[in-house]
């Protein structure tokens, strides 16, 4: 528990406008996740997950695999905050564009997911 505060402040002391947008994008990741989990059983077995194949059967995948969404916004929440450790310390605006990204890249997919879920609901 030390070390998750110790963490949480090195960022809101380095710079609370690149520490909210990723708490933010780590909290739509968990009420993506908590959303699937509670509607689990109630959603069909293959639901419209890959929209970019052709109309039909194409489209639709395992309900499992509604988990590549919280991945996909986990990965560009280590992407973007490996790419800003890499930045100097006087490159503020490009860290907090990339906090600012990832926050939209998460909220979008966010959005596809809970349209998937409540879709079906």
């Amino acid at each position: 528990m030390t070390y998750i505060k110790e963490i949480t402040t090195f960022y809101h002391e380095q710079d609370s406008f690149v520490f909210w947008p990723i708490i933010s994008s780590v909290f739509l990741i968990l009420i993506v996740i908590t959303l699937w989990g509670i509607f689990y059983l109630s959603l069909p077995q293959e639901i419209p997950i890959f929209y970019s194949q052709s109309w039909g059967d194409n489209q639709f995948g395992h309900i499992n695999q509604f988990l590549i969404f919280p991945s996909l916004m986990g990965l560009a929440i280590l992407a973007n905050l490996i790419i800003s450790w890499h930045l100097h310390y006087s490159q503020v605006l490009i860290k907090r564009l990339l906090a600012v990204a990832t926050f939209i890249i998460c909220m979008l997919f966010a959005l596809g997911a809970f349209k998937i879920i409540f879709t079906f609901v």
